[in-house]
């Protein structure tokens, strides 16, 4: 990308970095390459000036704020982008354009490579009739290389570029604007709405405007093509157009506005949930003695044997959808809260271990549980083990999947661990690098940061792929888990690094440990350390990584439950 965050007197790594923090700004995906720069600084010298940091750091966080307050997402408003300078060069792109990636890709010079050699044709002459007509827009048609089937696209002038599109186009001349080939809900939505158009109807000018011909469509539409074409008729009676062309022009066109407006509330704001909500459990609240909020979730029979759940770093109380029946039928009380600063849990200016630990004894007596099961997943397993160990009356047995100890993480992927390990000395780093993912945040942006954390590990990349539930239930709890700020992340991640040397003398309650051997996240060596001859049982899952809750769910309950009849 070309539009970069100036940095005027800058030593060269902080230019590099300055970029780099761009690069993330546009692409939150991009933070490996983040990191890579940050370790470069020479920190605590004089070839980094921590004054000119900070500035970057400004320009960077007000640009997400920016791009998020003027566009929402506009990836994930229903259609794809390219803008392109006066060499033909990608200035910048949405992050959903890979989803195009039989039709076109980006060549390592930073140009457009396209599958057919009549797609490139077919841009070539609408580039040149643009230059010709600043003011207008041409339609071009990206065809694919074994299949009858087309998409379609139109190039517009700078001086037709939508307004979110100027914020990230310094140096475009032109815009190839693509519709998606599955429009989002909301889109849908307002084609039929624009236009009066029956669900029939709706649904052919959408199979329209992503390349099919009629005769495709009315066989995925289970229709004649009388049928079909009678449809298109109505369809041109309504819209005003009279060619197909057109109509993908005016789906294209609605899908910017869907996205430059907001409208498109589930991938435009981590404020509202993405539109899996249907499924989640009922939120509740309690105030803390100190004024702050507690959310939580609750799953079973309330008159059933109490498990508290403690979600992972960047998560949330919403479980599996499938929880209620389950938690139901080996009669669990699953109480699941909010941490501090996660979800919709007020911060606490004062978080460390024993401030959350003092927050969910509180949370018991609220809900006048006096002893209980500890499930806890990932980062959640070091508060189970801080709470088994502060209060170990209120814990009966501990259950500890994926799990972390209390202290730096040691896994093998160590996700954002240059950050984390600068972080000490420059704390603001941290504070933008998720303020920016909060701003740019979406079920795509995050979908994609999931597959290339998680799916790093090739067992649970397949689980992933092959259970598509599971994996939007990821990206909702995701997204949810920044719903208010991101200082519950921020504070967990500087309390676990802040920690070491611990031994857990009061800890009493009896260890079950669930682990996959191909774990990058949570060692389970660390875990082994710590407790020693005080777990349990364990059990290993071969090939597996840190999504073994996630994909064994029904079997730990039941595994819980077995516990609970035990004790």
């Amino acid at each position: 990308m070309e539009a970069k965050i100036p940095s005027k007197h800058s030593s060269p790594h902080l230019s590099k970095f300055a970029d780099a923090l761009t690069d993330y700004v546009l692409d939150p995906t991009t933070w490996e390459r983040l990191t890579d720069q940050l370790d470069q600084l020479d920190w605590g010298k004089s070839g980094t000036d921590p004054g000119e940091l900070l500035v970057q750091l400004s320009k960077a966080e007000t640009l997400s704020w920016q791009i998020k307050k003027d566009t929402g997402d506009l990836a994930g408003g229903g259609f794809a982008f390219v803008l392109l300078n006066d060499q033909d060069k990608i200035v910048a792109h949405s992050n959903n354009l890979p989803q195009l990636g039989e039709y076109l890709t980006i060549s390592a010079s930073n140009a457009l490579e396209f599958s057919d050699t009549s797609s490139r044709d077919s841009l070539k002459a609408a580039n040149a009739k643009l230059r010709a007509t600043p003011h207008g827009h041409i339609l071009v048609e990206i065809a694919h290389p074994k299949t009858q089937r087309h998409r379609y696209g139109y190039l517009v002038g700078e001086n037709e570029f939508p307004e979110p599109l100027r914020l990230l186009g310094e140096g475009a001349t032109c815009a190839l604007l693509i519709a998606h080939d599955q429009p989002n809900a909301n889109l849908r939505n307002i084609v039929q709405a624009s236009f009066s158009l029956t669900a029939a109807e709706t649904d052919l000018m959408l199979k329209i405007a992503s390349g099919m011909t009629l005769k495709a469509a009315a066989s995925e539409l289970g229709v004649s093509i009388n049928t079909v074409r009678n449809h298109l008729q109505a369809i041109y009676a309504k819209s005003g157009v009279n060619r197909q062309g057109d109509l993908v022009l005016v789906v294209t066109q609605l899908s910017i506005i869907l996205a430059a407006t907001g409208a498109n509330s589930a991938n435009s704001s981590t404020d509202v949930a993405p539109n899996t909500e249907v499924t989640a459990a009922q939120q509740h609240f309690i105030i803390l003695p100190d004024g702050r909020r507690m959310a939580y979730r609750t799953y079973g029979n309330p008159m059933g044997r109490p498990v508290l759940y403690l979600h992972e770093n960047i998560g949330s109380s919403r479980l599996l959808p499938d929880t209620q029946r389950i938690a139901e039928n080996l009669n669990l009380y699953i109480v699941a809260p909010e941490r501090p600063g996660c979800g919709y849990s007020d911060p606490n200016p004062d978080f460390k271990f024993e401030s959350v630990c003092q927050d969910l004894e509180q949370f018991l007596d609220h809900l006048r549980i006096q002893d209980c099961q500890i499930l806890g997943f990932l980062s959640g397993g070091g508060y189970a083990l801080k709470m088994a160990d502060i209060y170990p009356e209120r814990v009966t047995q501990l259950n500890l999947v994926a799990s972390r100890p209390p202290g730096p993480q040691t896994g093998r992927f160590q996700l954002l661990a240059t950050i984390r390990q600068k972080m000490v000395k420059q704390p603001w780093v941290m504070s933008t690098f998720f303020n920016i993912l909060r701003n740019r945040a979406s079920e795509e942006t995050f979908g994609n940061l999931i597959m290339s954390v998680y799916g790093s590990v090739p067992h649970d990349r397949s689980f992933l792929e092959a259970r598509p539930d599971i994996f939007q239930h990821m990206v909702a709890y995701t997204l949810e888990s920044m719903s208010i700020s991101t200082a519950g992340v921020i504070n967990e991640l500087q309390c676990f690094n802040s920690t070491s040397g611990e031994t857990l003398p009061n800890l009493q309650a009896p260890i079950t440990v669930w682990h996959g051997t191909d774990d990058g996240l949570a060692s389970l060596e660390d875990i082994q350390q710590l407790l020693g001859e005080r777990i349990g049982q364990t059990n290993i899952f071969p090939n597996a990584g840190s999504l073994i809750l996630l994909e064994h769910w029904t079997d730990i309950l039941a595994d819980v439950a077995k516990n609970a009849d035990d004790l």
